[in-house]
């Protein structure tokens, strides 16, 4: 903490979002002596500029915060972290007892790099259904997206990055097999849009009344305002979203990394991740379930698709490949 004071601040990296801005908040307030220098962006977006710096020998970032999807995928490649083992210094942060699944979870192989200690690991995914335009009797199972008279009519997240888009449809790649994919996007001939906000306001007003990919936390904004509240959330085959803590590679502000990563991982930073969030579960046992409709179960992980770890990543891979192909 005397040296986390002495650097002054750290630079830390999010998803863009109230629910973020709301962790860092609490952190703040918590360490006022470590100013937060906090940026929320979509890792796609993020991620080349991040690359770029580094090319240059510019390191100006301390901590990642995010999904992990672009970390496996995009970042690790490049070498844009270090191992986030020396990071972790509290004895109740690493207690095995107080994880689901035990505390060592990484989203990465630790015998090539320690990339990402996964904190949560939420069920999400599936297809959003505005139901002021299509009765559950029209639509209510995965394969109603070949359905005929829905071309034209289904936006989809940019599917060609890791982000939520790609992501669903592992799960329905798993479920439905690779040439169900390429039937949906040469017959459907799903409108790709690449802001995931503007996606999810146009299932909310209905402008398309089928999506896949869908940024639940604007979602929940819009309804809020009374846009979009007879939006059905996942229709479908679901996949598990891990979410979890990365330092970049020479941080300039190590010791604020350590603080944030160790009271991230802590009961009070996990139970101000769940207060923040209206989408996640952490995995400390010791953290009350807040949102139930997202808890994993943790005894048949591998029935999901968990796009965003190394395990599964040949089916992200294919759902780019398949999207590729289809688009010529």
């Amino acid at each position: 903490m005397e040296a986390a004071k002495k650097e002054g601040k750290l630079v830390l990296m999010t998803h863009p979002g109230t629910d973020y801005q709301g962790l860092v908040r609490v952190f703040q307030e918590r360490y006022p002596g470590i100013r937060v220098e906090h940026t929320g962006a979509r890792p796609s977006d993020f991620s080349p500029k991040l690359i770029t710096e580094q090319k240059n020998g510019q390191y100006l970032w301390d901590v990642m915060t995010a999904s992990t999807s672009n970390k496996v995928n995009v970042l690790t490649p490049t070498g844009a972290f270090q191992d986030i083992r020396p990071f972790m210094i509290r004895s109740d942060v690493k207690d095995d007892s107080k994880w689901q699944g035990g505390f060592e979870w990484y989203a990465q192989d630790v015998s090539k790099q320690t990339l990402s200690l996964v904190s949560a690991a939420d069920v999400v995914g599936g297809v959003f259904v505005n139901r002021d335009v299509i009765p559950k009797s029209e639509f209510s199972t995965v394969e109603d997206l070949l359905n005929p008279k829905w071309k034209g009519k289904i936006v989809i997240d940019d599917p060609s990055v890791p982000a939520h888009g790609s992501l669903a449809l592992t799960g329905i790649l798993k479920a439905k097999g690779e040439d169900f994919l390429r039937r949906f996007f040469a017959e459907q001939q799903p409108v790709v849009q690449d802001t995931v906000r503007i996606t999810t306001e146009w299932i909310a007003t209905g402008r398309y009344p089928l999506a896949v990919g869908v940024d639940t936390n604007t979602l929940d904004e819009l309804q809020k305002n009374g846009v979009g509240k007879n939006v059905e959330r996942h229709v479908g085959p679901l996949y598990v979203n891990t979410r979890g803590v990365s330092v970049f590679k020479n941080a300039p502000n190590p010791n604020a990394a350590k603080v944030w990563v160790n009271w991230f991982l802590s009961q009070e930073g996990q139970t101000a991740w769940v207060n923040s969030f209206t989408d996640s579960n952490s995995r400390r046992t010791d953290v009350p379930v807040k949102h139930p409709a997202f808890v994993a179960d943790y005894n048949k992980l591998e029935t999901y698709t968990s796009p965003n770890t190394e395990r599964d990543g040949t089916l992200l891979r294919t759902v780019f490949a398949i999207y590729r192909e289809t688009r010529r």
